[in-house]
């Protein structure tokens, strides 16, 4: 899920379920944004507790020559663990070989 760390739910076995649609608001330009809406469930095999996590944001990206920029910013939804934030913002750049 998205709007969570690595690690904010641990367990042997789950799911994540993610709902996206990307679309380009300028038809000439190389930027798309993207919303989605994310689920998640862990649990320990041995019938420890489970964890649901749940998130919503929006992905923007521009793309020129090979290079990228992504910007992404997320909300945790619904009960929260201890140790999660509530909002996330995460900035990527780099180089796409052909």
């Amino acid at each position: 899920v998205q709007a969570y760390a690595s690690g904010t739910a641990l367990g042997d076995c789950g799911y994540i379920n993610s709902l996206s649609v990307s679309f380009k608001p300028f038809s000439d330009a190389n930027f798309t944004i993207a919303p989605h809406l994310d689920f998640g469930m862990v649990r320990n095999q041995d019938g420890g507790d489970s964890t649901s996590l749940s998130g919503i944001g929006v992905n923007l990206q521009y793309f020129n020559s090979g290079f990228f920029v992504k910007l992404g910013l997320q909300k945790a939804l619904g009960n929260k663990p201890e140790n999660a934030d509530e909002k996330v913002v995460l900035l990527k750049f780099g180089y796409q070989y052909a």
